[in-house]
């Protein structure tokens, strides 16, 4: 495969002398050995046609004829490379398994023209990814137009469909394929006014991949309207690759007795240290797998290809067994190296599944895999240029001068470890510490330069743990260590989802096994002295009583008892017991002075041992471990309760801090102001205090004028002005924006007196505010282009959702809250129902029927009723109408009833009609938020009706409205309307 030039292009068209001639262009030029076309509209190829495209060399070809001018798929090959084997196709894919005849491989072509339907879609995935899982261990490569795009960035000016997206991710990620980027286009389907896709591209399989680092590039398009696409082995050193050892292979007992021996030689040399033991363990493993006896794939393809020779064989079935027990092992071996080269969880995703760890694999190569950078005003793909890019970046990084920077702590007093303390912290390795070391450390994390994992370490450490500890205990007294102990690799973690520049990789150092467990024995020594220099800000809780020290912790008040019995401290002979021993002791009257004392207590120190009565009596001993508490308010730590501790209360004229937690906005919104009013935004300015040079660009994303603080980017810079200028502007507070210099939240919620107002203008500021932080996000991390209008509409949006949300605005108010929010907010405005009914002056109540006979004809009913306060009827109508739906005729209904208050003396009353349909309900809402009605054609009053001050709405249940429904159903059989007043 290493001769393999494959060409991709849907040539829309391939009959015309003229396509033919680009093609063989394009053959010549790129030397191509392998053609995939689509969409050829070609309804019979021929030996001739075929000849001339390659100019007379011996070929081959397949295809798929047309179908009219619509459709066809085209593949051909240098026959004197490549034999066609088998031949598989459909409507919409061509399936070749060829042979290379030089290094005698067999692989999988897929030449796919996919249709623009998306059932066709899906079925054609669906056929695909059984082709894909059918062949996981042979080399499969999927080219062609697939007419469908990953996510909304390899699209521009058309349309995006999610659903679209979605199943041709799925279909990915399903088949275990690895979508090969193209390093010089981002797009390969252009069409008018503007529109690009990528519809064409390359999906390999893991074993595709592993022949080698696959390179694809667009071609010029020419006549097509498709860029043709070029897949060829990109031959250029990467470098060298992290060597690893896999577990699996330990267990090879001739492997391990091969190493177990030659370290025990070497542990006898006392010229050698444990690096130099490393080293020669690395070397003889190398070595041993190089061996093609121990490849576990060509065992398997050895073991496979035996048994399939014996099958037929019945005297040889002891044989087979044999054969398939080891092959079975076999597959256990691989299962296992997949296993840790996948790093998931071996337990939660069972023994046998190795597609999913296929799918792991494929995953992390094609995240992990830097196709191209952003560097020096370019883009560069080639490996010698990214290489170079990092290196010399890392490199100034590294060698630059530590920036110093001056803590200062003020009358802050902070505790430290004793001269003791400090020597006991430096004190001579123990063999035990390093084993307990050895066994607390995950055996399967990612190995440092010497390929050798904690897991690996732990089956040869009686070979290492001498030369181990030889090792740390002379960096304990003169700090030498081994050259390439402690050497580590740098892995480049994104801290963005798609990173373009070197400054968006994080990097962090993976170490040696033997340098972790040193690194471990030193945190666990530093964990003890952590609690005593933070102890006095816990306390204990005491159950058993057992790991709590009577004299010196603290677990009553808030001071050791060493301290307030300093006295009765300096004479005890129990100074380092537990309080149960201690209480123990004390409750035994007839050993108290052996055991407590030095001598007789004085008259003096009486008066302490009876307050220390006291305390011990209240002590309950029981069941349960004893267990550290925070000392201060409600036993549970807090930050507040930390800094007060270490400063005491502090007063400051900040920001009224209720606002922020009491407002309405949602929990991260609050935390946002919270770090707004605190000033700790991370702006470009503010990151640089805190890490020194390493951000290169301070000036503002939108402006490009001034650098970037937290006050000019959401305030004073140009950009964020016009923002807040037309938010002013939106809620009508146009003519006090020019009066205004700085941010000022919480003073301009002032200017709104009505408290549901005044909460949605909050909701709005806040809006505002969080919506430009995000803005700056996507310019400074995605770098989307800004646009202010864009911004004010996104504000609105939020705040509309975050007030709906509390109950502020109703669902119909959404584009009134667009022009006119304070109308939205008072439209939204319900008086409570019980203010309601005890105002009220009179109930209404009216009902709708509908009916369709069985010859086609629609009868339609109306009825209600009017009663005061007393109960009493005022007024009642039914009879028959012209409606076409049920809600018409409720509306109608409603209507009759609004209509006759209105003619009468009742329609200054307060009047609430009862309504049992939801959908008119909210008809009635859309009427009183002024919004345009296309629902009924009713008289245009029923606006002005519905929008007075006086008439309320409620709705009821049904049964609640049974009057009214019984009316309207005796409506649907009268002959006219009748009403009548009482």
């Amino acid at each position: 495969m290493k001769n393999l030039i494959l060409l991709s292009w849907n040539i829309r068209g391939a009959c015309s002398s003229v396509a033919r001639r680009l093609i063989k262009e394009v053959l010549q030029e790129n030397k191509i050995s392998f053609i995939c076309l689509q969409e050829t509209k070609c309804g019979a190829w021929n030996n001739n046609l075929v000849d001339s495209l390659w100019s007379g060399q011996d070929n081959g070809w397949v295809e798929v004829k047309a179908r009219g001018l619509s459709g066809g798929i085209f593949c051909s090959w240098n026959a004197s490379i490549y034999s066609l084997e088998r031949v598989q196709n459909t409507e919409r894919w061509l399936w070749c398994v060829m042979k290379s005849r030089i290094e005698d491989v067999y692989f999988h072509i897929i030449n796919i023209y996919s249709g623009q339907e998306l059932q066709e879609k899906r079925e054609l995935w669906i056929q695909l990814e059984q082709v894909a899982r059918n062949n996981l261990d042979e080399p499969c490569c999927f080219v062609g137009d697939y007419n469908s795009i990953r996510d909304e960035e390899e699209k521009e000016n058309c349309e995006f469909r999610r659903v679209d997206t979605i199943g041709f991710n799925q279909f990915i990620g399903n088949s275990n394929l690895l979508d090969l980027a193209i390093t010089n286009s981002s797009f390969t389907w252009f069409g008018a006014g503007g529109k690009k896709s990528r519809l064409d591209r390359v999906l390999v399989n893991s074993e595709w991949w592993r022949k080698g680092c696959w390179k694809v590039s667009a071609l010029n398009r020419r006549k097509s309207d498709h860029r043709p696409l070029l897949l060829r082995l990109d031959l250029v050193n990467w470098g060298p690759v992290p060597y690893k050892v896999y577990d699996i292979w330990l267990k090879d007992e001739m492997l391990l007795n091969a190493l177990k021996t030659t370290t025990e030689m070497d542990n006898v040399n006392d010229g050698l240290n444990v690096q130099d033991l490393i080293r020669r363990i690395k070397s003889l493993i190398k070595d041993w797998s190089k061996d093609p006896k121990n490849n576990v794939g060509l065992r398997i393809k050895e073991l496979e290809c035996k048994i399939t020779e014996l099958e037929n064989s019945q005297l040889q079935s002891n044989k087979i067994r044999e054969l398939r027990m080891d092959l079975e092992d076999l597959y256990d071996q691989k299962i296992s190296m997949l296993k840790q080269k996948s790093r998931v969880s071996w337990q939660l995703f069972g023994d046998k599944n190795t597609r999913f760890f296929h799918q792991i694999i494929q995953k992390r190569r094609s995240r992990n895999l830097v196709r191209k950078i952003f560097w020096m005003n370019s883009w560069i793909t080639s490996p010698q240029d990214l290489k170079k890019a990092f290196y010399d970046h890392f490199s100034k990084t590294f060698q630059k001068k530590a920036q110093v920077v001056e803590l200062r702590l003020g009358s802050i007093e902070v505790n430290k470890i004793s001269l003791q303390e400090a020597e006991w912290l430096q004190k001579e390795l123990t063999l035990e510490e390093l084993e307990w070391a050895l066994e607390n450390l995950a055996p399967g994390k990612a190995p440092g330069p010497d390929g050798l994992n904690i897991g690996i370490i732990r089956t040869l450490w009686a070979s290492l743990k001498k030369k181990t500890l030889e090792c740390f205990t002379s960096f304990m007294s003169d700090g030498s260590l081994p050259v390439g102990l402690n050497s580590s690799f740098l892995a480049l973690i994104p801290k963005v989802e798609k990173p373009k520049l070197v400054t968006e990789f994080r990097p962090i150092s993976l170490i040696n096994s033997t340098a972790k467990i040193f690194t471990k024995v030193l945190a666990e020594r530093e964990e003890g002295f952590n609690y005593n220099i933070s102890k006095e800000k816990f306390r204990w809780h005491i159950r058993d009583g057992n790991k709590v020290l009577f004299w010196e912790d603290y677990w009553k008040n808030d001071e050791r008892l060493s301290i307030t019995f300093n006295r009765l401290y300096a004479l005890s002979r129990m100074k380092n017991v537990s309080v149960r021993e201690f209480c123990n002791v004390w409750n035994c009257p007839e050993t108290q002075v052996n055991k407590l004392w030095c001598r007789d207590l004085r008259a003096w120190e009486l008066e302490d041992a009876v307050k220390l009565n006291e305390i011990i009596n209240e002590v309950n001993l029981q069941q349960g471990e004893d267990s550290l508490v925070w000392r201060h308010s409600g036993k549970v730590f807090s930050v507040k309760d930390s800094t007060n501790f270490l400063i005491g209360e502090a007063t400051r004229d900040g920001p009224e801090w209720k606002k922020i937690w009491k407002n309405k906005a949602p929990p991260k919104i609050q935390l946002f102001m919270w770090k707004l009013e605190q000033k700790i935004l991370p702006t470009r300015v503010l990151l640089t205090s805190r890490m020194g040079n390493r951000i290169s660009d301070l000036y503002c994303p939108f402006c490009r004028v001034l650098v970037e603080t937290q006050d000019h980017l959401m305030w004073s810079c140009s950009f964020t002005k016009d923002v807040w200028g037309k938010v002013f502007d939106w809620w009508g507070f146009s003519n006090r924006f020019s009066n205004i210099s700085n941010l000022q939240v919480w003073e301009w919620l002032k200017w709104c007196r009505n408290s549901s107002v005044q909460v949605c203008w909050g909701l709005s500021l806040l809006s505002t505010l969080w919506s430009l932080w995000l803005c700056r996000n996507l310019v400074v991390f995605e770098r989307k282009n800004t646009d202010v209008n864009e911004v004010v509409w996104l504000i609105k949006v939020r705040a509309w959702k975050w007030a709906q949300a509390c109950k502020m605005l109703s669902e119909f108010t959404r584009n009134l809250w667009d022009v006119n929010p304070i109308g939205a907010v008072l439209n939204s405005q319900r008086p409570s129902s019980v203010h309601i009914k005890k105002f009220v002056d009179a109930s209404g109540y009216s009902d709708g029927a509908f009916k369709v006979l069985n010859n086609g004809v629609v009868k339609a009913g109306i009825g209600g009723f009017l009663k005061d306060k007393h109960q009493n009827l005022v007024y009642i109508f039914s009879g028959p109408t012209e409606a076409l739906s049920p809600l018409q005729a409720e509306i109608k209904a409603f209507y009759c009833l609004i209509k006759a208050v209105e003619d009468s003396q009742w329609k200054e009353k307060n009047i609430l009609f009862h309504v049992d349909s939801e959908e008119v309900l909210r008809f009635i809402a859309k009427i009183r938020a002024g919004l345009f009605l296309d629902q009924c054609s009713l008289e245009g009053d029923l606006v002005r009706f519905c929008q007075k001050s006086n008439y309320h709405f409620k709705h009821v249940n049904r049964s609640e409205n049974s009057g009214a429904d019984d009316l309207a159903s005796q409506g649907l059989s009268r002959l006219q309307l009748i009403q009548g007043w009482y």
